[in-house]
């Protein structure tokens, strides 16, 4: 679906949204119950996202393209090498922020020079990395909200 607005009223619709969200960011701060924070949570990145989408629909423009619910993230890994080692750099830009994680392998010098066993240990180590970051960056988030430390796994 799409609808023609005006300057003036995306203007408004976006004031009320950013009001609303504004709203909802207190009552999940201030809300206990776990469950019911989740599903406020959800709604208010729905209506960020409707916000952020806000444009006016001019004569002759094409209508915006339906927003995915499912996010996709995508990693990037870059691979340097040099004699025995390989290092894997995994790059990640998701939810406003960009995140970098590395990691190495070397190969024994008995060993035989297989470049594909090295980059697979070293981006399984890059990865696991990238994901310590993101696992410590939820709880941060989340004792952002609940007001004591929290341990997630």
């Amino acid at each position: 679906m799409h609808v023609n607005l005006t300057d003036d009223q995306v203007d408004e619709l976006q004031s009320v949204l950013q009001s609303t969200i504004k709203e909802m960011s207190h009552e999940i701060a201030d809300t206990d119950n776990s469950l019911y924070r989740a599903g406020l949570l959800e709604r208010r990145d729905q209506l960020q996202e409707v916000a952020s989408s806000l444009r006016p629909l001019h004569e002759g423009d094409a209508p915006p393209a339906r927003a995915h619910r499912d996010r996709v993230w995508t990693v990037e890994i870059v691979f340097t090498e040099d004699e025995d080692r390989t290092r894997a750099d995994a790059r990640l830009h998701a939810i406003g922020r960009d995140w970098h994680g590395w990691g190495r392998a070397r190969r024994n010098p008995i060993d035989p020079d297989v470049p594909a066993i090295g980059e697979e240990l070293a981006a399984a180590r890059a990865l696991a990395d990238l994901s310590h970051q993101l696992v410590d960056s939820a709880a941060h988030e989340v004792e952002r909200f609940e007001g004591h430390s929290v341990r997630l796994h």
